[in-house]
């Protein structure tokens, strides 16, 4: 996941740790374990990534389409 990009997909890490990045300092800021959700914030408020994500060891990735995604969320809403 790269920052600058349109937002078309959320992802759970299922297996390994992964990164995000701030692109304009390369400080990293925020680490991904098992379990992790992320790039759903962009999706969600409809706007362009804000990080680069990437992986710091062997990882599964379940990518989750913007349609069922927002699907799901606007269902469950309160």
């Amino acid at each position: 996941m790269r920052a600058g990009e349109r937002a078309s997909a959320v992802y759970v890490l299922t297996r390994g740790r992964a990164a995000a990045y701030d692109p304009a300092t390369g400080r990293q800021f925020r680490t991904f374990a098992p379990g992790a959700l992320f790039g759903h914030a962009a999706m969600l408020l409809r706007v362009r990534r804000t990080a680069d994500v990437v992986a710091l060891e062997p990882c599964e990735i379940l990518v989750l389409e913007a349609a069922p995604f927002m699907e799901v969320v606007t269902e469950n809403a309160c």
